[in-house]
C-alpha cells in the first residue's frame, strides 16, 4: 500500500468485487442499491474490520424503532459480513449526548459468543441508520473443522514440554501443567525482590466443562468467571494463528480484587493462549507484589473534605471529580458504567511495585508521588473503555486502549486550570521542557520528567508513525501498548493544534471537535478488537455523524455543559484525513517475524523465458486430485482429510488445500498418528530437451520433529517414492524428523517441513522449488505427486497449506535461423506479434503456436519463409478470455526438423465498463481513465451533504478535469454508474 493511501473506495466497485452482490434497502421495504460508502480492514485472513455509510440518504422505516430497523437491516445486509442473521444477539444498547442510538450485535457460533466479533449500527437522533460496521467471522468458514466448545473429553492431562509451548503469555505466565497432580502452574513474582516463585490452580478439570476445585493459596488468586466462547486470535495478538478456536476464558483475579486478568486456553489444545490484564499500569512496566490486603476506607462520599486527608489524597478526590464531570457534563455518561457506578479510590496501594498507578473494575490505584491530573483522568478513561466498548489491553487493540487513555487524561488537565499548567495553551513545536502542553505526568514528583509526549512522542522514544523507528514489535508491554500508542497521540495533537508530518500539513480544528470526535469514535465505534487500521476507519465514521451537530463544550464543573457555537464541517473531515494520513494509520505493520520459510523466492528463468506445462491452483475445486487417509490404527482415528479452503492464512487471496494436524489429550490411549496423502492426476512431461521445475506455495505450522510434510512422486509404473532433500532448489524440507523410539509418526527419522515460524507457533507463506530431472523424471515421462502430512499419536499444532502447484520450463533453444527480434503485443481487442531474421537457412516456415494459461501450445496459424533479412507478422485475434497468452514459434526446416522460439508472454485483462480517477488524494486537478466506457459520459461531483458543486462531460479516453473551483474536502465523483470518494487537498 502506497504511504498516502485512504483504502476507502466506491461501494459499487468494490461489493461487486468483494462479495459479489449489491445491497438494497428503502424506507418501504423494497430494495434499492445502497447509496453510500465503503470501507475495508486487514485485521486478519479470516475477519476484517468493514463498514457501510450512507451520507446522503440514511434509512429509515415507518415505525421508527431502531431495534426494528436493526433488525429489517441485518437480515437484508448481513450476507455483507458474509454471516446470517440470525447468529447476531443484540449485546448492549447505548444512546449518545446527540440523541442517537447505536446498538452491538455479538456474533455466536454454535450457541458460542465469538471473541471481538462484533456489528455495530447507528442511528441519528431521528432513528434514521446511519453506518454499520464492525468484524464478523465469514461464515463460509468450513464448519467441518469448527472446534467444539464443552465436548466431551478423557480427563487425561496432556503431555506439554517447555521446548513445544507457544508463546508465554504476560502474566500470570502458565508455564506448565503437573500431571500427576492434575494442576497448572502460574509464575508470578515477589514484591521485594522478584524472586520468581510457583503458584498453583489445582483440580483443573476440562471435560466435559471448565471447573476449579480449590486454588493452593486462596490468599492469593481466586479463579471465577469461567465462560466458553469462540475466538480468532490473531483478531488479539498477531503472533497468534489465524484460525477459529474453542476456549475456555478464565477470569483469574486478586482476592481483594485489585488485579484481574483474562486467560485464555484453547479447548482442544488445553494450552494457554494468552494472558489479558482487566486492568492498566500507567508507566511502561508492570511489576507486581502479592500484598493483597484490602485498603481501609479513610474517605467516602458525606465526609468532611479536606478533613485529615492529606495532599495527595485531596488531589485524587479533586481529581477524579473532575474526570466524573468531564465524561458526564459533556458526554452524559454518569459515571464508567453510566449508572453512577461508585468511584474506589486506592491511594498509595502496596499490591503495586511503586512509582506506578493502575485501573481495575470500578477503581483506580495510585501511588504516592505520583498524583496528577492526567494520570487520574488516563485511569477512569480505562474503566470507561472496559465498560463500553471493551477494547482488548494487548497488542495493537492495545495501543488504541492506552492512546485514547492518554488523551483524555490530557484533555482534562487542559481544561481543568490546575497542576502545573506552563506554556499549556500554546502549541509546541519541539521538545522543550517549559511548555507542559500534551506532556503526561508532569507532574508526577516521583519520578524527573514527564512519562510520554503526545505532541513528539520521538522525545521519549515511542514511535509518532508506522515506520517509525521507535516503533515496537515485541510481546514486551502487552505488545508495546505503552509505546506504540504514540501515534495514536500524535494524531490526536495534529487534528487540534495543526501541524505537518511526513510532508503532510493538517490544519488545526482544535480542542472541542478533536476531543467529541475521539469520544464519540471511543464510546461508539471501537471493537474489542479495534486494531491502528480500523480504528483510523471508525474515526471517519464517527466523524460523519458530528457533521453540522453543534456540540457542547468540554467542561469539568459540575454544571450542566452550554453549547461550544463549535460544529464539525466537511472542512474538518479533510483534516481528519491528513492526519491518519500523517501518522500512516492504515500503512501495514512494519513488525516482521523471521519465517521458517524464506520470502525471497528468486526468479524461476534467469533472462530466458518460462514454458508452463501444469498449473493447479484449486479454484475450481478438487477436480482430479485424490484424497486418502491413512491411519496406524483405525480404531482410534478421527477422520480427517485434506479440504478445500477458501479463507488461507496471512490474508492470501483464492482458494487452497489444508490438512489439520490434529491434537490429542491422550498420548496413550487415544493416538493419531497417520497419514493424509493428496494425490495429483498424471502429468505428462513434454519430451524436448529442457529442465522442467515444480514449484508449490505452502504455509505449515507443525508439531517441530514430530509431524512433518513430505512431497512424493510416481514415474509411469514405478513405485511412489519421496522427492529427497537434495532434489529442492529452494525451500527445501526444514528438518529430520525424531527417530522412531520416540515418535510414532510413520514418517519418523525422514526429512520433512516441521516446526513453525521463530518465537511462534504459526508460519508463513513461502514458494519451494523441486528440480524435477534431480527426481529422476526424464523427457516424456507420466508422472504423478502428492503431499504427505505424517503426524505422531498427540500433541498436534495446525496443519499444511497448499497452493499454486505449477510445473515450469525455461526455454532457451536457438533456432536454425538467425532471429534477430520476436515480440507481442494487445492492441485493442487483439495481439499483434512480429519478427525478423537475418540469414535463414533450409527455413519452410513457421507456425505460430498460443497456450493460454499454461495449457498445451496449439497451433494458430503458418506463416511461410521469406527468405533472409525478413520481417514477418500475424495478428491474433481470438482474444476472449482474461489470462496470460504464451507464443512460441515452431520453426519448419524442408527436411522436416523442427526448433521452438523462446516464449513470449502476453498479459490479457478483460474487464466492464470502469473508471479510474487519480491521484487521489488531488490538489490540482484529476486524470479520468477510462476502460470500456462510453464517450460523452457526465461526470458529477457531490459533497457529503449531497449538493452538486460540479459536472464535466467526459468526452476523451484520458482526460484531465480541473478541481480550482473546488474547496479543500471529502466528494462523492459519480461517474459511469461507479461511486468514487475524492479527497481534494
Amino acid at each position: 500500500m502506497n504511504r498516502a493511501s485512504l483504502a476507502i473506495i466506491g461501494i459499487s466497485a468494490y461489493i461487486l468485487s468483494s462479495f459479489h452482490c449489491v445491497a438494497s434497502l428503502s424506507a418501504q421495504g423494497t430494495d434499492h442499491d445502497l447509496d453510500g460508502w465503503f470501507s475495508g480492514g486487514s485485521a486478519s485472513a479470516q475477519a476484517q474490520y468493514k463498514a457501510i455509510h450512507f451520507p446522503d440518504q440514511p434509512m429509515r422505516s415507518d415505525d421508527q424503532q431502531p431495534e426494528l430497523l436493526a433488525q429489517q437491516f441485518l437480515e437484508q445486509h448481513a450476507h455483507h459480513w458474509d454471516l446470517k442473521p440470525e447468529n447476531l444477539r443484540l449485546a448492549r444498547s447505548m444512546k449518545d449526548w446527540l440523541g442517537g442510538v447505536h446498538l452491538i450485535y455479538q456474533q455466536y457460533i454454535d450457541g458460542h459468543p465469538l471473541l471481538g466479533a462484533e456489528i455495530s449500527l447507528h442511528f441519528n437522533a431521528f432513528d434514521q441508520l446511519v453506518s454499520a460496521g464492525g468484524i464478523a467471522l465469514p461464515e463460509r468458514f468450513s464448519l467441518s473443522r469448527l472446534p467444539q466448545v464443552g465436548a466431551s473429553r478423557r480427563p487425561t492431562i496432556a503431555r506439554v514440554e517447555p521446548s513445544r509451548q507457544g508463546r508465554v503469555p504476560t502474566f500470570p505466565e502458565i508455564q506448565n501443567r503437573d500431571h500427576q497432580t492434575n494442576r497448572i502452574r502460574f509464575r508470578v513474582k515477589e514484591d521485594a525482590n522478584h524472586k520468581a516463585t510457583d503458584r498453583f490452580l489445582q483440580g483443573f478439570a476440562l471435560s466435559p466443562y471448565l471447573y476449579l476445585k480449590q486454588v493452593a493459596d486462596p490468599h492469593r488468586w481466586s479463579p471465577t468467571g469461567i465462560e466458553q466462547i469462540y475466538m480468532i486470535p490473531s483478531l488479539i495478538d498477531p503472533s497468534l494463528p489465524d484460525r477459529l478456536m474453542a476456549i475456555y476464558k478464565l477470569e483469574l483475579s486478586a482476592t481483594d480484587g485489585l488485579r484481574v486478568y483474562d486467560v485464555y486456553i484453547d479447548a482442544n489444545t488445553r494450552r494457554a493462549i494468552m494472558t489479558v490484564p482487566r486492568h492498566c499500569s500507567l508507566l511502561e512496566r508492570r511489576l507486581f507484589n502479592e500484598s493483597m490486603t484490602t485498603p481501609n476506607i479513610i474517605w467516602e462520599e458525606g465526609d468532611a473534605f479536606p478533613g485529615a486527608l492529606n495532599t495527595d489524597q485531596q488531589e485524587l478526590i479533586r481529581h477524579t471529580e473532575q474526570t466524573y464531570n468531564f465524561y458526564y457534563r459533556t458526554f452524559g455518561r454518569d459515571s464508567y458504567d453510566n449508572q453512577g457506578g461508585v468511584k474506589n479510590i486506592i491511594y498509595d496501594p502496596f499490591f503495586i511495585d511503586c512509582p506506578n498507578a493502575n485501573s481495575g473494575t470500578g477503581r483506580i490505584a495510585v501511588c504516592a508521588g505520583v498524583v496528577a491530573d492526567d494520570v487520574t483522568a488516563h485511569e477512569w478513561t480505562h474503566t470507561h473503555i472496559s465498560n463500553t466498548s471493551r477494547i482488548i489491553y494487548a497488542f495493537e487493540s492495545g495501543v488504541v486502549n492506552e492512546g485514547l487513555a492518554d488523551i483524555f487524561g490530557e484533555v482534562v488537565d487542559l481544561i481543568n486550570g490546575t497542576g502545573n499548567d506552563a506554556g499549556i495553551s500554546s502549541p509546541r513545536s519541539n521538545c522543550i521542557e517549559t511548555n507542559t502542553r500534551w506532556k503526561i505526568g508532569e507532574d508526577i514528583t516521583a519520578l524527573s520528567t514527564h512519562i510520554r509526549d503526545m505532541a513528539f512522542p520521538n522525545c521519549r522514544n515511542d514511535p509518532d508513525d508506522r515506520q517509525d523507528a521507535f516503533y515496537y514489535c515485541g510481546t514486551e508491554d502487552d505488545g508495546g501498548v505503552h509505546i506504540n500508542s504514540g501515534l495514536i497521540n500524535r494524531s490526536f495533537v495534529l487534528l487540534t493544534d495543526g501541524g505537518t508530518h511526513n510532508g503532510i500539513t493538517v490544519n488545526p480544528i482544535g480542542l472541542t471537535k478533536a476531543t467529541h470526535l475521539f469520544a464519540h469514535t471511543m464510546f461508539y465505534y471501537t471493537t474489542r478488537v479495534s486494531d491502528i487500521h480500523a480504528f483510523g476507519n471508525q474515526l471517519r465514521l464517527a466523524a460523519e455523524d458530528l457533521i453540522g451537530q453543534e456540540l457542547l463544550e468540554l467542561t469539568v464543573d459540575d454544571a450542566p455543559a452550554a453549547l461550544s457555537g463549535e460544529a464539525f464541517t466537511a472542512g474538518d473531515l479533510l483534516e481528519l484525513e491528513k492526519a491518519i494520513l500523517a501518522v500512516e494509520m492504515q500503512e501495514p505493520s512494519p513488525c516482521q517475524f523471521e519465517t521458517i520459510l524464506s520470502q525471497t523466492t528468486p526468479d524461476l528463468c534467469s533472462g530466458d523465458s518460462s514454458w508452463q506445462v501444469f498449473l493447479e491452483d484449486w479454484e475450481d475445486g478438487l477436480n482430479d486430485w485424490t484424497t486418502l487417509e491413512v491411519p496406524a490404527d483405525s480404531n482410534d482415528w478421527v477422520s480427517r482429510s485434506w479440504v478445500l479452503d477458501s479463507l488461507l492464512p496471512d490474508g492470501k487471496t483464492g482458494k487452497g488445500v489444508f490438512a489439520v494436524s490434529p491434537y490429542s489429550d491422550d498420548c496413550f490411549n487415544d493416538l493419531q498418528n497417520g497419514t493424509l496423502k493428496l494425490i495429483s492426476p498424471p502429468i505428462g512431461i513434454p519430451d524436448t530437451n529442457v529442465t522442467f521445475t515444480l514449484s508449490f506455495d505452502h504455509y505449515f505450522s507443525l508439531e517441530e520433529d514430530r509431524d512433518g510434510g513430505l512431497v512424493f512422486i510416481k514415474k509411469n509404473e514405478e513405485d511412489w517414492s519421496q522427492i529427497q532433500a537434495e532434489a529442492f532448489v529452494f525451500n527445501g524440507y526444514n528438518t529430520e524428523l525424531d527417530p522412531l523410539l520416540i515418535n510414532n509418526n510413520p514418517y519418523a527419522d525422514l526429512w520433512a517441513f516441521s516446526g513453525s515460524d521463530e518465537n511462534s507457533t504459526t508460519g508463513s507463506w513461502g514458494s519451494s522449488r523441486i528440480d524435477l530431472s534431480m527426481a529422476g523424471v526424464l523427457p516424456g515421462d507420466s508422472i504423478q505427486l502428492a503431499w504427505h502430512l505424517g503426524t505422531d499419536g498427540c500433541d498436534g499444532w495446525l496443519g499444511w497449506y497448499l497452493d499454486d502447484v505449477a510445473i515450469n520450463a525455461c526455454i532457451t533453444n536457438p533456432l536454425p535461423v538467425e532471429l534477430l527480434s520476436f515480440d507481442a503485443k494487445k492492441v485493442d481487442e487483439q495481439i499483434d506479434l512480429d519478427w525478423e531474421t537475418a540469414a535463414e537457412v533450409n527455413n519452410a516456415g513457421f507456425w505460430v503456436e498460443r497456450s493460454i494459461n499454461g495449457q498445451p501450445f496449439t497451433s494458430i496459424g503458418w506463416i511461410a519463409s521469406k527468405g533472409s533479412n525478413s520481417q514477418y507478422a500475424y495478428t491474433d485475434t481470438d482474444v476472449s478470455v482474461s489470462g496470460t497468452y504464451y507464443y512460441r514459434l515452431r520453426q519448419l526446416d524442408f527436411d522436416g526438423r523442427q526448433t521452438l522460439s523462446r516464449l513470449v508472454p502476453v498479459v490479457v485483462e478483460l474487464a466492464g465498463p470502469s473508471a479510474q480517477i487519480f491521484p487521489n488524494p488531488a490538489i490540482q486537478d484529476i486524470s479520468i481513465n477510462t476502460v470500456g466506457v462510453g464517450l460523452a459520459e457526465e461526470l458529477n461531483i457531490y459533497d457529503l451533504n449531497g449538493r452538486l458543486v460540479m459536472t464535466e462531460l467526459i468526452v476523451t479516453q484520458q482526460q484531465r478535469v480541473s478541481l480550482q473551483d473546488l474547496s479543500p474536502g471529502v466528494y462523492l465523483v459519480h461517474f459511469a454508474g461507479e461511486i468514487h470518494r475524492l479527497v481534494k487537498l
